[in-house]
């Protein structure tokens, strides 16, 4: 009894941690000239085609519409539940990509992560949408960081980016039994 117990209490601690971690690495920062010249700001969406949070994203992205006067595109990895349509249909600029283009170093470990970058394509966030976990009763803070930046014209700091995992290295290490993410290479 004890041991299943213990089992139990495993399985369910690497089920809450999950989305318990930050992925906010500064990856896409360190990279220079991330992003092609603008004549406006950049919001840049990464999201996941398989990730719920990437879902409740979609959802709030689809109701608020792209921003006048801004750059705004979104990234999935794996469109698994044809979030492309919906984003386009909303007046959103698109790009698809595998699970093999983020072999880059540059490339997300975790999803959904926000970037905002000035006209001159320099990075000046990198994190989350809000300070908690991603639900349907989210208040999102794209926007308000999009206007701290656009008024301090410098790097901000950063909301916590918690997620899904999409890097291999992050999906083993939370995952080491392959019950969320399956088998990993």
């Amino acid at each position: 009894m004890a041991t299943w117990l213990l089992v139990i209490i495993v399985v369910m601690s690497f089920m809450s941690s999950w989305h318990n971690l930050n992925f906010a690495e500064k990856k896409i920062t360190n990279r220079a000239n991330k992003f092609d010249k603008q004549a406006y700001y950049q919001l840049v969406h990464f999201l996941g085609g398989e990730c719920q949070c990437s879902e409740y994203v979609v959802e709030y992205l689809v109701r608020r519409r792209p921003t006048p006067n801004t750059f705004e595109k979104v990234v999935i990895y794996e469109d698994r539940k044809n979030f492309k349509s919906k984003l386009e249909a909303s007046g959103y600029r698109v790009e698809l990509q595998t699970y093999e283009d983020l072999e880059k170093e540059d490339s997300p470990s975790g999803i959904p992560l926000l970037v905002i970058a000035n006209p001159s394509g320099g990075v000046l966030y990198e994190g989350g949408y809000s300070n908690k976990l991603i639900n349907p009763f989210t208040e999102f803070q794209d926007l308000v960081k999009l206007e701290e930046v656009k008024k301090i014209k410098r790097e901000i700091a950063s909301m916590p980016a918690y997620g899904c995992a999409v890097s291999e290295k992050y999906k083993k290490w939370i995952d080491p039994l392959s019950l969320k993410y399956g088998e990993v290479r």
